[in-house]
This record gives C-alpha cells, structure tokens and sequence, in this order.
C-alpha cells in the first residue's frame, strides 16, 4: 500500500493512526475497515475480515 492510496483526509489523522491503518489493512482481501472517532478523534480501529470458502461442486 503507497500514500497514494489513502485519500487526502490521511493529511489531518496523526501518523499513529496512519500506521494502524497500514496494518489493519495488510492482507485483507475481503472484510472492512472502520475507523470509530469520539471528539475529532480516532479512538478506534475495527478490522472486519470475510473469509470465501470455495464448496465443492455438487455440494449444497
């Protein structure tokens, strides 16, 4: 992930939150990242991964 992906609000979040959101989001394939702010803040990070399990074919 370059700077170039996170869009321009990531100028007014401090680099701590920047580098966890970095993290939260290194690997994810499927799922979501929330970002829960309280004041102006970022106060938490949920990371919320989805994983596809391939059935076999004529399986239910």
């Amino acid at each position: 992930m370059s700077e170039q992906d996170i869009p321009a609000v990531s100028n007014s979040l401090p680099p701590d939150v920047i580098r966890r959101l970095k993290k939260a989001a290194t690997g994810l394939q499927y799922g979501t990242i929330t970002l829960v702010f309280h004041g102006g803040k970022v106060i938490q990070i949920e990371r919320n991964e989805k994983l596809r399990l391939n059935s076999p074919q004529g399986s239910v």
